[in-house]
């Protein structure tokens, strides 16, 4: 609960179109309490009123990452990103200097140029981002996703090549960190933050004990994707195949 999260939440539902991230930040403002903590320091709480818009700001937390943070289209093409900015390391990423000679419209037409030059690593990944020309999803693991499913996904992205070998495939794995407050069930606070609702007469609960909803809310979003492209293009029934193959034997690995 901190003016960046909030702002990067109105301003990314803004340039998104979105309505995901949306929430009456001014009423929580209004409702923010200032308590004493251990040692006479301070701590901010909320009064009883700002629950539901705090509740509301930890679900439009969720919805953001899940929905449009870490869509899968943009997660292959911060991937095409990244391999692109590393060839060109060598020249943008010598010093801090060039660092900083660099910025959005040089690197965007930087691979505009790039992506019109003859075949190289550079001009591949260029063109893949200028182009448009992405790989296709065809393996996905729940929002709430295990470290048994993690491990699932990742044996599925290592076996699904020998069955498949003319296709490239590309494995993701994303994770965002929600909300780390202290609920009823914790048994101990390993650093999670005990954040104090008040009520008219003083007593404090803490939120979490307050909050039916934020007990049900994951504390983090992690997703794990597999995509797939090939040259020539897949048809839409050999990805379907592959789609197919992928959810089989995800399962028969023991994902859920």
């Amino acid at each position: 609960m901190d003016a960046d999260r909030t702002d990067y939440l109105i301003r990314d539902s803004l340039h998104c179109g979105v309505e995901y991230g949306r929430f009456d930040y001014q009423r929580m403002i209004e409702c923010l309490e200032l308590l004493e903590g251990p040692g006479d320091s301070l701590e901010i709480g909320l009064n009883r009123g700002g629950i539901h818009t705090f509740e509301a700001l930890i679900l439009a937390r969720y919805q953001m990452n899940s929905q449009v943070l870490y869509h899968p289209v943009r997660r292959i093409y911060d991937f095409y990103l990244k391999k692109y900015l590393s060839e060109k390391a060598d020249t943008w990423f010598r010093t801090p200097t060039a660092v900083l000679g660099q910025n959005d419209i040089t690197v965007i037409a930087t691979m505009f140029e790039d992506a019109a030059r003859p075949a190289s690593r550079a001009s591949e990944w260029a063109k893949r981002i200028t182009e448009r020309r992405h790989h296709r999803k065809v393996h996905e693991t729940g929002e709430t996703t295990s470290a048994i499913d993690l491990r699932c996904s990742r044996t599925l992205a290592e076996q699904i090549g020998e069955e498949f070998p003319d296709c490239d495939f590309v494995w993701d794995h994303a994770q965002a960190k929600i909300h780390s407050l202290l609920l009823p069930d914790d048994m101990q606070d390993a650093g999670l933050v005990q954040l104090h609702v008040i009520d008219k007469s003083g007593f404090r609960r803490l939120m979490g004990e307050q909050s039916h909803i934020l007990r049900r809310v994951p504390r983090r979003f992690q997703i794990a994707r597999l995509f797939v492209d090939r040259d020539p293009p897949l048809t839409l029934n050999e990805r379907r195949k592959i789609e197919e193959y992928a959810s089989v034997t995800y399962g028969k690995l023991g994902g859920r």
